[in-house]
């Protein structure tokens, strides 16, 4: 396989991490790098704050790999309510980035619509070093929400007023008691690092605004989960510029319509197992009681994955149909459809807000399975966006794209890969994840960066 020239960046997404894991380096790698040393790819991975919005995790991104202190931009941090600076970067990733030398970015889940952010504030040169499209070579977005998700509203956001529901209270006061004692204790970050220090200061983090309903950063709406809604997310692709200048490629996972009675028949013997050692502790049976806790958190770590993503995905189809309209022709049944975390139809390309706007039923109805595809012009934010079949092969051998009409910038290439879910693109999908990297690696390599020697 042919190496690329121009460095790929990783963008991971909510939770996710570059280099540096979880529990002192010791937790599983969120992209495969033995996979792609084995490919000899040449790349770069990042590590993002793990809620933060797509802007700030822009800004970040930038410095890493540029060099530098973390400047988010003074008109932003006032309008929502934190820190101008972050983390400083003396030691940059590729601090020859230029339009000489650019990049591909490519993001996972939350990752590609921080790619998004990241090429246009880049197009505005909003870093003050002189940048533009050309900084970017292409967007490559895995199971990515470029219209969205309902995930958010799952959790009980919206954007109307600040939510109280149960999960929205839990998730706020776990995420800003957690940044508070990192904060507080920085040997915490070895645990598991937010990596969101223009929160650090906030009055969000005090122990009065971490279990108000009015919490600061909750607010703000200056969070990931915020910004992915649907109709927030639609906004912000209408204002997309210069997307004609890219290569885009995006990758759906793909979508499971039955119930998961695996799943549900599984999480009974955990239950019942952590039900046992409550009532062990509670009779005094100590030894017991840690013996069967011991056992619960070993079961659990073994079946998790067979575990959480199926029911979640059917949790999200569920209550997406019981959604009130998120937006101007939204279409309940063509947005039940998901991974565990993003809409099947969100993944393909960034939609705007249109009546006769449809998306894919996610399982890939009247296409191939390698074949199944969409393109979309996204130059300007006065065009509409439009949808046509576009194969892409990703697998086709160099005489066959020779043969073939070449890719044109600024149109969506968009594949699924059928039987994956979220965990698509990361270690954690040990089935179709080596597979698909390598065949957009050669994809960019061979056919794209290709054709600057041409």
């Amino acid at each position: 396989m042919a190496r690329t020239q121009h460095p790929v960046v990783l963008l991971h997404g909510v939770f996710g991490y570059g280099r540096t894991r979880p529990l002192w380096n010791r937790w599983f790698d969120y992209w495969p790098h033995e996979k792609l040393a084995a490919l000899d790819a040449h790349y770069i991975a990042l590590d993002l704050g793990v809620f933060s919005s797509d802007h700030d995790r822009a800004c970040e991104a930038f410095y890493q790999l540029y060099g530098g202190r973390v400047d988010y931009g003074d008109a932003h941090a006032r309008e929502f309510g934190h820190d101008r600076y972050g983390a400083t970067f003396d030691t940059p990733l590729f601090p020859q980035w230029s339009a000489e030398r650019p990049v591909h970015l490519l993001g996972h889940s939350l990752g590609a619509t921080t790619a998004l952010a990241l090429y246009q504030l880049l197009t505005i040169d909003f870093f003050g070093v002189g940048s533009d499209h050309r900084w970017v070579y292409s967007i490559i977005s895995i199971a990515g929400p470029l219209s969205g998700t309902t995930l958010p509203h799952y959790f009980g956001f919206y954007d109307t007023e600040p939510s109280y529901a149960p999960l929205t209270r839990v998730l706020t006061v776990g995420v800003c008691l957690w940044l508070r004692l990192q904060t507080q204790f920085p040997a915490l970050r070895h645990v598991l690092d937010y990596r969101m220090p223009q929160w650090g200061r906030s009055p969000a983090i005090s122990l009065r605004q971490i279990f108000s309903a009015r919490n600061a950063m909750l607010t703000s709406r200056d969070m990931s989960l915020f910004e992915n809604q649907p109709a927030h997310r639609l906004a912000r692709n209408a204002q997309l510029q210069h997307m004609d200048k890219l290569h885009l490629i995006s990758i759906a996972s793909g979508s499971r319509s039955s119930t998961p009675t695996t799943a549900l028949a599984l999480l009974v013997p955990v239950c019942a197992m952590a039900t046992a050692s409550a009532v062990a502790l509670a009779c005094g049976e100590r030894t017991l009681a840690v013996r069967l806790s011991a056992s619960t958190a070993a079961m659990w770590l073994w079946l998790r994955k067979r575990i959480v993503l199926p029911l979640v995905q059917w949790r999200m189809r569920r209550h997406t149909h019981d959604l009130p309209e998120l937006f101007e022709g939204f279409n309940r049944a063509e947005w039940e459809a998901n991974d565990g975390a993003i809409n099947v139809c969100s993944m393909q390309l960034p939609r705007v807000v249109a009546k006769d706007d449809e998306c894919s039923d996610g399982d890939g109805a009247g296409e191939s399975d390698d074949d199944a595809a969409s393109t979309a012009s996204t130059a300007s934010s006065s065009e509409s966006v439009t949808n046509r079949a576009e194969p892409l092969a990703l697998s086709r051998t160099l005489d066959e794209r020779a043969c073939g009409r070449p890719r044109q910038r600024g149109v969506w290439y968009t594949c699924q890969v059928p039987h994956s879910d979220h965990k698509l693109g990361t270690n954690f999908d040990r089935h179709a994840t080596p597979a698909v990297l390598k065949q957009v690696l050669t994809l960019l390599a061979d056919e794209f960066e290709d054709r600057i020697t041409r």
